[in-house]
Parts: C-alpha cells; structure tokens; sequence
C-alpha cells in the first residue's frame, strides 16, 4: 500500500473520535465528512504535487461546508461533492503547513496525529465563515444562470437564421424531424429567466375518446415521444453538459405528475428538464421541457 493510502487509512482512525466518517474516494482525493445541523463539514485530502524525488509526494487539504437545503456540485473548486465553499486548511489555521511531505520515509502515525490535531480548530473557523461561503455559493449559482442565459441568447439569434435559411429552401420544413425545427437555446434562454416553475410544451398527443382507452394507441404514443425526446437530448448536453440523471418514474425534484420518462440538467441553481408524461386517461402524453428550483423541498 503506498504512503497516501496508509495515511488515509490512518486518519480514517484519527478523525472518528472527532465525528469524521470516511466517505467514498473521489477525482483522486480521500473525502472525510462530518454531519451537523443543517449542513456536513468536508476535509478533503489530495496529492498537489510531487516531492523532491520520486517516492515522496506533497499532501494538501481543503475543507467546505454542503449545507442541506441545496442539492451536491459534481466538482466546485476543486472540492469534489462540496458546494458551500473551499479553503485550504492552511487557511483555516495559521499553524498548518501549507503541504505535508509523504513518503515511505515519513512517520505517517505522527503526521496523521497531527493533522487530526489541527481539525477542532479548522472546524470551528469554518462555521464561523458559514454564512460568508454560503453567500458566495449562492452568488455563483445566480451567475451560473446569468451566463447560461447570455450563451443560450447568442445561440438563439444563430438558430433563428438557420431555420429561416432552411425555410427559403426549396425542401419543406414539414420533413424536418422536431429537434430541427425547435430553436432550443430561445426557449432554454425564456425559461432560464423565469422566477419560477415553468414548462414549454415541445409535442402533444391527444386522444379521442375510444384512443383514450386504449392502452396500445397510449403505449405508442408515449414511445413515439420518448424517441422525440432522445433526439432532442443531444441538443441539449452540447448546450448544458452532461445530464446529472434519467429515468422512468415520477421524481420528487421534478414538478410534473404522470413521469414516462425524463433527463435533467443542473444549471447553477436550476433544473432543467426533459419529460415525457402521461397523468390520466383521457388527458393528452406531453413531451415538455421545463425549469425548477434546485432547492430541496421540505
């Protein structure tokens, strides 16, 4: 095992008297966490760099706040699943150094003691900047929003002259699949700026009153717009990034009842959602686009 593990292992050890439980390795980084009212203390563990030879690496550490109410960032500076902010703990408390020295050579029982030595310290300066970094996470993702609403309005403009090219072509439009007709950075740049819950329907199929009861018209219909929609969701990762989930059943994030199938995005502090539904007999499949808060729902 080499020295970055065992010190790992080590602290896993130091730290539990102190509240920290080891969580699951991330991007290359050993991730401690300790839960408290409303929120979870993160010391997160890494190699900065190499040391003066080959066996020997630098240690740094970083500790953040993931408060409750607000869903987990993949990534925010560096701190994989930490979102309330990230200091080095050199930071947090003037005694710390601003890297540790590991390797085979190195007494990683002292070092591991001493580390957990500085916590209590480093713990309480973090609460005391509590409300700081959750301002400042607040304030990235308001301007996560207000950049993706900027990109989403150039983009429009181009997509608006491609369709109007393509309209003044002799091939008719009406042979253009959905997604081709669909300028998706306007409707995602209109929905970005709402203050609330919002949807556009993209595709509906209603049904008459024998279609309504007919479970193999309903089945085909919904399947025919679940294909609309995996058409559409490439678009949308070329605009938003990866999607953050997907599936086939009602959500507790997602404000829509009925849930065939769905993918979602995070945009700073909003979802963004594709969605097929069906809520009734009798009432129309929806192939739909919307936006909800990230917050967590009490």
């Amino acid at each position: 095992m080499d020295s970055f593990r065992l010190l790992c292992d080590l602290l896993t050890k130091a730290l539990k008297p102190k509240g920290f439980k080891r969580e699951a390795d991330e991007a290359e980084m050993c991730i401690f966490a300790r839960m408290q009212t409303n929120c979870t203390q993160r010391l997160g563990m890494a190699i900065e760099k190499r040391g003066r030879t080959k066996n020997e690496s630098q240690i740094g550490f970083v500790m953040g706040i993931e408060f409750d109410d607000f869903d987990r960032e993949p990534h925010w500076n560096g701190m994989p699943r930490t979102h309330g902010g990230v200091v080095p703990l050199r930071l947090l408390n003037k005694s710390a150094n601003a890297t540790y020295p590991c390797s085979a050579e190195t007494n990683l029982k002292e070092l591991a003691g001493n580390i957990a030595a500085l916590i209590p310290d480093a713990c309480k300066a973090l609460d005391e900047c509590r409300g700081k970094l959750r301002k400042t996470y607040e304030l990235r993702l308001n301007s996560q929003v207000q950049n993706a609403r900027k990109r989403m309005a150039i983009l429009a403009e181009r997509r608006s002259k491609e369709l109007r090219a393509r309209k003044s072509k002799s091939a008719p439009v009406s042979s253009s699949t959905l997604a081709e007709k669909l300028n998706l950075p306007e409707i995602l740049e209109r929905l970005l700026k709402s203050k609330s819950d919002n949807r556009h329907e993209l595709e509906v199929h209603a049904f008459d009153e024998c279609e309504a009861h007919d479970d193999v018209v309903t089945n085909e219909k919904i399947v025919g717009l679940v294909s609309h929609l995996k058409l559409i969701e490439p678009e949308l990762t070329e605009l938003l990034g990866k999607p953050v989930e997907s599936g086939t059943t009602e959500h507790r994030r997602l404000p829509v009842n009925g849930v065939c199938f769905f993918v979602m995005w995070h945009v700073g502090w909003k979802i963004v959602y594709l969605v097929v539904s069906h809520e009734d007999i009798g009432l129309a499949c929806l192939l739909e686009i919307g936006v909800t808060e990230r917050r967590m729902q009490s």
